[in-house]
């Protein structure tokens, strides 16, 4: 596809791309003795969700992205659903993550994951800003229900991938909204 037909799409890292709550959770079991599942996370608010301090869960993200090396993708097909995807459009990550800019891109270089642009709003209400903002996005990737509700809202096409913490969008709730329980099914959907 040539330069000016490309359309634009923002990917988030965090729990759409890394499994940053996965790495979260084994390091939850082995400095607290807690255990906890993915499943067990009905909302995106871990401080109530694992019951520690804020403070601790900042220092475990922080810790996760200092060992990212050990991270893994939510999906092995990844690399190669982003390549494809990358042949169709502009890829921006945007995230709100706490790791470092050298981290993440580190990160997605080791994993062959492709970019045009990196984006870092380091709060959840910065991403939505910048959302609000962006009216040049053509989709929105994300496991974050208000990202994507927020997509929707400026006629952007929003694909929610399901996760315990957004249950709250339903499919066929919205015809700007697509949910999927894998990254299998983008492809499809994105006609790549």
């Amino acid at each position: 596809m040539s330069c000016e037909n490309k359309k634009a799409i923002f990917v988030d890292l965090d729990n759409t791309l890394a499994d940053s709550i996965g790495a979260q959770l084994k390091l939850l079991k082995s400095r607290f003795d807690i255990t906890k599942t993915k499943e067990d996370i009905k909302k995106f608010d871990l401080e109530t969700e694992l019951d520690i301090s804020s403070a601790s869960i900042m220092e475990l993200f922080r810790d996760v992205w200092r060992e990212n090396e050990f991270m893994p993708l939510e999906n092995p097909a990844i690399p190669k659903i982003m390549q494809n995807i990358s042949k169709s459009y502009y890829i921006t990550i945007l995230t709100a993550s706490i790791g470092t800019s050298p981290q993440i891109m580190g990160w997605l270089n080791r994993n062959r994951i492709p970019y045009t642009s990196f984006i870092q709003t380091f709060s959840v209400n910065g991403k939505l800003k910048f959302g609000l903002l962006t009216k040049d996005i053509n989709i929105f990737i994300d496991d974050d229900a208000e990202m994507i509700k927020t997509a929707a809202g400026l006629n952007n096409k929003g694909i929610l991938i399901r996760k315990p913490w957004n249950t709250q969008i339903k499919e066929n709730e919205n015809p700007n909204i697509t949910v999927v329980n894998d990254w299998n099914e983008i492809p499809n959907i994105l006609r790549i």
